[in-house]
């Protein structure tokens, strides 16, 4: 079985492709329970800019089901904050400090 330079080039490119994607997989995934309890014992409040149509519906479903899945499982609670096309809820969330820093 003769392999020209060229083909034992090709094999040698996959093998060092494949090692260099199984170390960065192996390197760049970080422990998912280090991180588990973050939000445990904590309040998530989801601000929605309308108080009817689709949007608000949208948003309770998520609310609904978000405290489930995040680490922790905090409490959800929903904030209606209508008014100025969204604008009012929008510059509530920018302009308040953020308690985490």
């Amino acid at each position: 079985m003769n392999l020209s330079i060229k083909e034992v080039s090709m094999k040698s490119q996959q093998r060092l492709t494949i090692l260099v994607c199984l170390l960065c997989l192996a390197l760049g995934s970080e422990p998912v329970w280090g991180q588990a309890n973050f939000y445990e014992g904590k309040t998530v409040t989801v601000l929605i800019g309308a108080k009817s149509g689709s949007l608000a519906i949208a948003a309770q479903i998520v609310a609904h089901h978000l405290g489930k899945y995040l680490p922790g499982k905090p409490a959800v609670i929903i904030q209606h904050m209508p008014g100025a096309a969204h604008l009012l809820a929008t510059n509530n969330v920018s302009i308040s400090p953020s308690p985490t820093g």
